[in-house]
């Protein structure tokens, strides 16, 4: 259950078919537990599904309210013949390139097209791919596109809503070379985020790295300290990992790692960060999360990874795959960052000591 974002078509592991008999599943069965787990999902994370009606609801309202605005638009322009004399562009065409961070890019240039042009209202919406949506941004409606690599990343708007003055086709075209240039700034920003976050994420698994972690961790263990949100921490562990790679090859482990990861991610919040602290040891960071919902997470992942351990031993006979996790709290009495950690390392120590294949909370 899920989305993807390739331009391929999603292929099957060989072991797969081999396992399961495709041309005899039971879609109605499958799509039953589809909706139990999306209730279950829906539950831990604290978010709702809208039903099939809400969301053509929600279409039909969003096209309503679109074909609202262009009217009022429409019958402005009638009214009004005589256009204003086009302001000329000073500050907006070097705004977009005042900073690489799309937090101070997006201010600055609309308060600069606000000097320039005194529209009534200015705003950003951009591409949320997660979302796959428009977010507004800023507020401060003509609709100019901006892009990057020959691709729409957000629209630029304004209106003179309260003024009742009409935009000129003009200004349009002056405003065309302002979202160019913000177009330009940020994908130069993009970029540069691009860059800091390939230097914060592991090699390997695409998980955070260490340095990632220690700084993210920090931020929560703050929160955490000053009352704002409970903060969980699980340290997880492969079970005999060394044996993995002895059998099967170095090779072989990468690839059981990378799954992990995987596997990580897809049942983690977004909110939530995942990484790998070393070797085969992993961390997540659970924010806004006590010890009990902690506790159900974890234990979630063991048992997600023990099923995925079943299937790869179809294709590596022999492969025992489980992990041992350890989980914590933050608490009053807990100094620092390092005691969080080392409170759910000997957690995980105890499940390894007591049997593996097990979580246990510090």
């Amino acid at each position: 259950m899920g989305s993807i974002d390739i331009i391929r078509s999603p292929i099957l592991q060989p072991e797969v078919e081999k396992t399961i008999p495709l041309n005899k599943i039971d879609f109605t069965k499958v799509i039953q537990r589809m909706d139990r787990e999306m209730e279950t999902t829906s539950k831990f994370y604290g978010f709702i599904f809208p039903s099939l009606s809400q969301f053509r609801e929600n279409l039909l309202r969003a096209n309503l309210q679109l074909c609202h605005i262009n009217t009022i638009y429409y019958f402005l322009e009638q009214q009004q013949t005589q256009p204003a004399e086009t302001p000329k562009l000073t500050d907006s065409i070097t705004s977009p390139h005042s900073s690489l961070d799309p937090k101070i890019i997006i201010p600055a240039t609309l308060k600069a097209i606000h000097k320039d042009f005194k529209f009534d209202r200015l705003y950003v919406m951009t591409v949320v791919k997660t979302l796959r949506s428009l977010k507004i941004i800023e507020y401060f409606m003509v609709i100019v596109p901006f892009c990057s690599h020959k691709k729409v990343i957000g629209i630029l708007g304004m209106d003179n809503i309260t003024s009742k003055k009409i935009i000129p086709p003009d200004v349009v075209s002056s405003i065309a070379i302002v979202a160019n240039e913000l177009g330009i700034a940020m994908e130069n920003a993009a970029a540069f985020r691009e860059a800091k976050a390939i230097s914060l994420k592991d090699g390997l698994t695409g998980l955070l790295n260490r340095l990632a972690i220690d700084e993210l961790l920090a931020k929560s263990f703050r929160k955490a300290v000053e009352g704002k949100e409970t903060l969980s921490l699980v340290m997880l562990d492969i079970d005999f990992f060394k044996k993995v790679n002895d059998t099967f090859g170095h090779q072989t482990g990468d690839i059981i790692l990378k799954l992990i990861a995987t596997t990580l991610k897809k049942l983690s919040r977004p909110f939530d960060h995942v990484g790998r602290y070393g070797g085969e040891e992993f961390i997540i960071i659970l924010n806004n999360t006590d010890l009990s919902e902690a506790l159900v997470y974890a234990e979630r992942i063991r048992k997600e990874i023990e099923h995925l351990g079943k299937l790869l031993a179809n294709r590596f006979p022999g492969l025992s795959l489980t992990v041992s996790a350890g989980v914590s709290q933050y608490q009053k009495n807990i100094k620092n960052r390092d005691a969080l950690i080392t409170k759910a390392d000997k957690a995980l120590y105890v499940a390894k000591k007591t049997g593996r294949n097990k979580v246990s909370k510090g």
